[in-house]
């Protein structure tokens, strides 16, 4: 119990644990505290600006590889069409990259 409990402490170092004397106790305290520590963690990210910089990332992945699959698919890009793929947000560039797998235009991909 006591390794258990040094581990926890160094993983989430600043939680205040609450006594623990058997296993039945740490697996229902794991439970409770998961989705506390989950919140605590995400809260910290975002003080941090890290996870915006995340989703800016994904966000490009996706924008990179809609790109090259229009590309691919459909020849250069119009101006107009890289400018409205880059003002979109993530989900909907993922509905047009499944778009792209049943369009016979760029039309198809963006209506």
């Amino acid at each position: 119990m006591e390794w258990l409990r040094r581990r926890l402490r160094h993983w989430v170092p600043d939680v205040v644990l609450p006594e623990m004397h058997d296993l039945q106790e740490v697996h229902d305290m794991a439970q409770n505290m998961a989705e506390i520590w989950k919140e605590q963690y995400r809260q910290r990210f975002l003080q941090e600006g890290r996870l915006e910089g995340r989703q800016e990332g994904r966000q490009e992945g996706e924008f990179g590889m809609l790109s090259r699959l229009l590309t691919r698919r459909f020849g250069a890009l119009p101006e107009a069409v890289v400018a409205r793929m880059r003002s979109a947000d993530s989900e909907q560039l993922e509905l047009w990259g499944e778009r792209v797998l049943d369009a016979s235009s760029l039309d198809d991909v963006f209506r």
